[in-house]
């Protein structure tokens, strides 16, 4: 019974520890990433692929555009601009300044400012924790049962042949004692029929 206990308390502490560490860790990232709007400027040059009425994409990454942004001229799909771009507290990229690219600009290569923009997604990176907090809690609580079962198999087993030996050597016992008053009953039978044979004889 105790080591049942203990087996139960041991899976509520596992299962707590599998829940509470990777919101942790979780929450950390976050924090981090609301940190990202403190990072440097960046800017990159690309091609207009879509205009909206608060937002352009260039080459694919979507640019935010706040009253506070620069427009230089107007905005329009195929146009090549330069964006100068900052992450804000929820990871949305906002332009500061929209400008005409140059021929410099146009074919220069952007990609340390795209590979910054990707690895600080804040969407991607929120996509990634929370994957791996599903993935950890479900291999936690696997292995968790797994091994509760097996532990729980492994007591209920052992008891189950420790009831039947206890059984088996209370029958052997019990026969013992059975065989030892059958042979004291004969061999009382037999001073009987001794002494009676004797005691016939004697008469005679």
């Amino acid at each position: 019974m105790n080591n049942l206990k203990r087996l139960h308390v041991l899976v509520v502490l596992t299962m707590l520890v599998a829940l509470v560490l990777p919101a942790i860790t979780y929450a950390g990232v976050i924090e981090g990433d609301r940190h990202s709007s403190s990072d440097p400027e960046i800017e990159f040059t690309g091609e207009i692929t879509e205009v909206g009425a608060d937002y352009v994409k260039v080459d694919g990454q979507t640019v935010d555009i706040r009253s506070g942004t620069e427009v230089e001229g107007s905005l329009n799909e195929g146009d090549v601009v330069k964006v100068h771009a900052s992450y804000d507290s929820q990871g949305n990229l906002v332009a500061r300044e929209i400008e005409p690219a140059d021929d410099d600009d146009a074919f220069d290569d952007n990609s340390n400012a795209r590979d910054g923009m990707d690895n600080t997604n804040g969407d991607d990176m929120r996509t990634t924790m929370t994957t791996a907090i599903a993935t950890t809690m479900t291999t936690a609580i696997a292995t968790t049962m797994t091994t509760a079962i097996a532990t729980t198999m492994t007591t209920v087993i052992a008891t189950t042949m420790m009831t039947a030996m206890t059984a088996m050597m209370t029958m052997a016992t019990t026969m013992m004692m059975t065989m030892a008053t059958i042979m004291t009953m004969t061999t009382m039978a037999t001073i009987m029929m001794m002494m009676i044979t004797t005691t016939v004889m004697t008469i005679k």
